[in-house]
Order: structure tokens, then C-alpha cells, then sequence
């Protein structure tokens, strides 16, 4: 073989290998390009959910804090029922 051929030959394996390199570069780019997408999806899906537990969180416990209050209700009027049938109890003793 001649010089000049076996530089051509080097020549272009280094031009083969330097367009191996490129196009593999430009597939991973795209991969990552594609995943990066699928990340920020899946970060807007995660916050938006997020938002959405917070606000059910939020009706959870003012559910929590409503039945409470019932609760006290309920219990304050138990005491009344019962102070008045004392009450009701002595006016009857009373009057008899």
C-alpha cells in the first residue's frame, strides 16, 4: 500500500469514527433531552399532588375540628339535661 493511501485510509477512519462520536452524542442528547421532559412532567405532577393533599388535609381537619366542636356541643348539652332534671327532680320534692 502507498502512503498516500493508508493516509487516506487513517483519514477517513478518523472521519468515520469522529461521525460514530457525533451521532452517538446527539442520540444520548435526545435521550437526556427526553427524559428531562418526562422529569419535569412528573415534578409538575408530584407538586400538583401535593397541592392536592395539603387541601384534603386541610378539609380532614376542619372535618376533625367541626365533629370536636359537636362533641363539646353535645357534651354541654348533656350537662344541661342534666342539671335541669335535678332541678326538676327537687322542684317535684318541692311541691309535693
Amino acid at each position: 500500500m502507498s502512503r498516500a493511501k493508508r493516509e487516506f485510509a487513517a483519514l477517513t477512519l478518523i472521519v468515520a469514527t469522529a461521525i460514530f462520536v457525533i451521532t452517538m452524542q446527539q442520540r444520548q442528547v435526545k435521550r437526556v433531552a427526553a427524559e428531562n421532559v418526562a422529569l419535569r412532567e412528573e415534578v409538575l405532577r408530584a407538586t400538583k399532588l401535593r397541592e392536592e393533599d395539603a387541601q384534603l388535609i386541610d378539609r380532614f381537619k376542619s372535618q376533625v375540628d367541626r365533629g370536636e366542636a359537636e362533641r363539646r356541643e353535645l357534651a354541654r348539652l348533656r350537662g344541661q339535661v342534666s342539671r335541669l332534671r335535678q332541678i326538676e327532680q327537687e322542684n317535684a320534692q318541692l311541691t309535693s
